[in-house]
């Protein structure tokens, strides 16, 4: 009997250490459920369990499963780390989970690293995900130039792979071996040390520095002077608007230089405040105010050594209108008007396309030629389009411009007393409203818009539009007179 209870003890004893063992919490992931072919994943010890995953630089994703015996949550120890690394679940329940990781590409020129720590009760595992840096090869010049007598240069290396470097001479160059490395300076960039010896020949020289990684290879040209007369120009041609500027010449030479122009060329002017050998030659292009395209070739020389250059100049020709916008014009009968670039009206002809175009007059002052045509008023229920040809004698190609003109539209007038009088504001206008000031002149309608008369006389604007709607007078004038009779019909 007393066998039988000692017995029953031990049977409850082990169901309460099996329960104590069920409850408590755990959290694990399974080794062999990792997969990824972007990145080394690889599992610690089993009393550590610490994942590690290893990424290259590119973006990259990889995945693994893990359980748990109850309700889970992951977070990053450093919180930056979440702009570059991402989970597809910061938390969850009781069971297994496919877990993802990806990374974005890293760009920086460091290694990085991120730890996440998963918490299930009181259990905790750690995923630690590091990716490799994005490698580079950074050279400072691309181009060296050195005097005949030659002297020491450096390069500037910025790396974070391994390098090296070597020396080279283009065939059929100056003797080689002329170029020397001395040594580097440990710096945070690196700086590669060369001597160069003097240069005692007649002609140029020319060498280069490659240097070379895995990533590839950059490579930098060094130039030497040598005791013949040189005469180097930056630039072989240069493209000038109508409206002409500035342009500068670099002219690298060990000899005076003198600029030779034709003498049609007045339109270039040097406007260099000194000649040296060596220099920068700054010119001055006036606008191009003809039909015709223009070419000059300057030449920089030294006369005493026979040796030259040249630098082709183009200039584009003008428009012969100034503008070549459309022209819009109101429905009641109107004056606009097309400016020309030139100064002599005799030199223009002009073709209209429709009847209800017809040329007026011609304005001419100091600001140039002006001519002036005058549309009649549309009477019908549609909008129409005139085109309008001007021709320069000497080209057959004209410039084009469109004359739009509105069907129609319903109107209103008001009177004020000038020299100033305001448009009143509209409600939501289209671009088809106008104002007509009654002196010949129009505008196409905007918020504010005034007009200065020459006298002081009173006048009768008119005002038309597809939707002239809640009209306000902003500046109402004593005795104003208005008529809305053609709103209404």
């Amino acid at each position: 009997m007393k066998r039988l209870v000692y017995l029953k003890k031990c049977f409850v004893l082990a169901c309460l250490a099996l329960s104590i063992c069920a409850c408590r919490p755990d959290i694990e992931f399974v080794e062999n459920s990792f997969r990824s072919s972007d990145a080394t994943v690889s599992k610690g010890s089993d009393t550590d369990g610490t994942v590690t995953i290893l990424f290259g630089s590119g973006s990259g994703t990889a995945s693994l499963e893990l359980t748990a015996s109850r309700a889970w949550t992951a977070a990053f120890v450093n919180d930056r780390a979440k702009e570059w690394c991402f989970l597809s679940a910061e938390e969850g329940k009781r069971g297994t989970l496919t877990l993802t990781v990806h990374v974005a590409p890293n760009e920086a020129y460091d290694e990085r690293s991120a730890s996440v720590l998963f918490t299930c009760g009181d259990a905790r595992k750690t995923i630690v995900v590091t990716q490799k840096q994005h490698d580079a090869l950074v050279v400072s010049a691309g181009r060296i130039e050195l005097p005949s007598d030659g002297g020491s240069f450096q390069i500037e290396v910025r790396a974070n792979v391994e390098y090296d470097y070597a020396v080279a001479y283009p065939q059929g160059n100056a003797p080689s071996g002329w170029i020397h490395a001395t040594g580097t300076k440990a710096l945070t960039t690196r700086q590669l040390l060369f001597q160069a010896e003097a240069n005692d020949s007649l002609e140029p020289r020319e060498g280069s520095v490659t240097i070379r990684s895995s990533l590839g290879q950059e490579v930098v040209h060094v130039y030497q002077q040598g005791e013949a007369p040189a005469l180097v120009i930056s630039g072989k041609s240069v493209d000038m608007a109508p409206e002409g500027g500035i342009f500068d010449v670099q002219v690298t030479s060990n000899l005076d230089v003198e600029i030779v122009k034709p003498a049609d060329a007045s339109w270039i002017q040097d406007i260099t405040t000194k000649s040296l050998s060596t220099n920068t030659y700054v010119f001055s292009v006036a606008q191009n105010v003809s039909r015709s395209e223009r070419i000059c070739q300057l030449v920089f020389r030294n006369e005493t050594y026979g040796i030259a250059d040249t630098v082709r100049v183009y200039q584009d020709c003008r428009h012969i209108l100034l503008s070549t916008e459309d022209v819009l014009v109101p429905s009641h009968e109107a004056v606009f008007s097309l400016r020309v670039c030139g100064e002599d009206p005799e030199q223009y002809r002009f073709e209209v396309s429709d009847r209800w175009i017809a040329q007026e007059r011609i304005l001419a002052d100091a600001s140039g030629v002006c001519f002036l045509f005058r549309s009649s008023a549309n009477e019908g229920d549609a909008q129409r389009t005139a085109k309008v040809r001007v021709y320069l004698d000497g080209f057959e190609v004209p410039d084009e411009v469109s004359v739009v003109q509105p069907e129609r539209l319903r109107s209103f007038t008001y009177s004020a007393a000038g020299p100033e009088v305001w448009a009143p504001d509209l409600d939501a206008p289209d671009l088809m409203t106008f104002v007509l000031w009654g002196d010949g002149t129009y505008d196409v309608y905007e918020p504010g818009l005034v007009h200065v008369y020459d006298t002081v006389d009173w006048h009768t604007v008119l005002v038309e539009g597809r939707r002239l709607t809640d009209i306000q007078f902003g500046h109402p004038a004593d005795g104003m007179h208005l008529d809305f009779s053609d709103l209404h019909k």
